[in-house]
């Protein structure tokens, strides 16, 4: 009598205990890819990149080099609506020039990002917008927006050339206030025709 209760008992618990810890909590595995872990916030504004730091890169692999110095540079505008639609049409300049021994190598690459159409929002703070590149994937960024700022924070990266390297971009976006304005006017003056 107790061996078959042992074993019905045995059964109910490895069938209904049994999945309990092999999959992260809710939300738990989107956010922990990111480099620097969103915050979260109200992304909806019309937003320009920020005009002193507009992009952070991070190089997430050890390379085989001496030292490099990296620039790059944020173009466009990336607008997000209350009824769940964007608008994104921004160039990355990346521009790494890489110096191993005597010999420096250098590269420019101008990545247009742009998109329109629905958005969703994930976990309060992952942002899955239809976004086409020609480099990077760049449709899912954590986010944290604080005030007049945006920070996009995007998933590891694989960018190829001679070698493999693994990064990650933080975008830094500030609200315009301008186009807000700009687009006010607009709606206010079709309002009179």
């Amino acid at each position: 009598m107790f061996r078959r209760l042992f074993i019905i008992l045995s059964i109910l618990l490895f069938l209904f205990a049994c999945d309990k810890g092999l999959t992260p909590p809710e939300g738990a595995s989107n956010l922990s890819r990111f480099s620097i872990p969103p915050q979260g916030g109200n992304p909806v504004g019309f937003w320009i990149p920020d005009s002193v730091h507009p992009v952070e890169v991070t190089i997430l692999d050890e390379l085989p080099v001496d030292s490099m110095h990296l620039e790059t540079r944020l173009d466009g505008f990336f607008s997000l609506a209350y009824n769940e639609v964007c608008s994104v049409r921004t160039i990355l300049n990346f521009k790494p020039k890489v110096f191993v021994d005597t010999l420096a190598l250098e590269l420019q690459i101008a990545d247009t990002v742009s998109g329109t159409g629905p958005y969703d929002v994930i976990d309060d703070q992952i942002l899955h917008v239809p976004l086409q590149s020609t480099y990077f994937q760049l449709d899912t960024l954590g986010f944290t927006a604080e005030g007049d700022r945006l920070d996009l924070i995007t998933l590891p990266n694989t960018f190829k050339y001679i070698l493999e390297i693994r990064l990650c971009f933080v975008f830094h976006f500030i609200r315009s206030q301008e186009a807000a304005f700009s687009k006010k006017r607009l709606n206010d003056s079709s309002n009179l025709l």
